[in-house]
């Protein structure tokens, strides 16, 4: 396939190859054979130039500890940040091995995005284990749509939608949109229970939330 980019550059893309094709420019192909590609553009948005911003598709992940407000009171003030600071470096620890970038931290939650709806679900329960295996029990909820992202801030309403689903959650359980559910519609080993609709605060519709589990 031949490339021709608005700058004149031409470049001629071989079989088997992977390359990155800039904006503005035309291709061609020679021949009669068939062409094949895999467009792969999910975590474009992921870097944009400083100062800038990018519209995505992303996976937006919430993490809370259950009950934090009570274990704050009854642990003290210093028991309880030693705590966050354990329950804070198990997440982080956690996060490189399904691709999530953290967003922002709040207290005892964690806004986390993904441009992998499968990865962000099974990193929710992933971090269920490992939180609740040191008796942190928290809830996750998750939610995909397009957002807005500069460097260091992600916003638009799959954030706001996630961030209310999480508020729905039970100890120990990682809740999804029903548009994430269908996103990750055929992934190994994950099944979906239907919680039943919910008016979402702040959301014009109802929305119907899955609970998540090992299959």
């Amino acid at each position: 396939m031949g490339i021709r980019t608005d700058d004149g550059e031409e470049v001629v893309v071989g079989p088997n190859q992977v390359f990155d094709l800039p904006p503005g420019h035309v291709t061609w192909v020679e021949g009669d054979d068939e062409l094949v590609m895999v467009d792969w553009a999910g975590g474009a948005g992921f870097d944009p130039q400083l100062g800038g911003q990018a519209r995505a598709m992303a996976t937006i992940v919430f993490t809370d500890i259950v009950g934090s407000t009570a274990r704050a009171s009854d642990a003290g003030d210093a028991s309880w940040r030693r705590t966050v600071a354990m329950h804070d470096d198990v997440v982080r620890s956690v996060l490189p091995e399904f691709g999530g970038r953290e967003i922002e931290t709040a207290g005892d939650s964690f806004l986390i995005a993904f441009d992998n709806v499968e990865s962000a679900i099974r990193c929710g329960l992933t971090l269920v284990r490992a939180l609740g295996a040191i008796q942190l029990p928290i809830r996750v909820g998750i939610h995909s749509g397009e957002v807005v992202m500069s460097a260091d801030q992600i916003r638009g309403l799959a954030v706001h939608a996630a961030a209310r689903i999480v508020d729905e959650a039970g100890a120990g359980e990682v809740l999804v949109s029903a548009t994430t559910r269908d996103l990750a519609e055929g992934a190994t080993g994950l099944v979906f229970e239907s919680r039943g609709r919910f008016r979402l605060r702040g959301l014009n519709r109802e929305h119907e939330l899955f609970s998540v589990v090992l299959g």
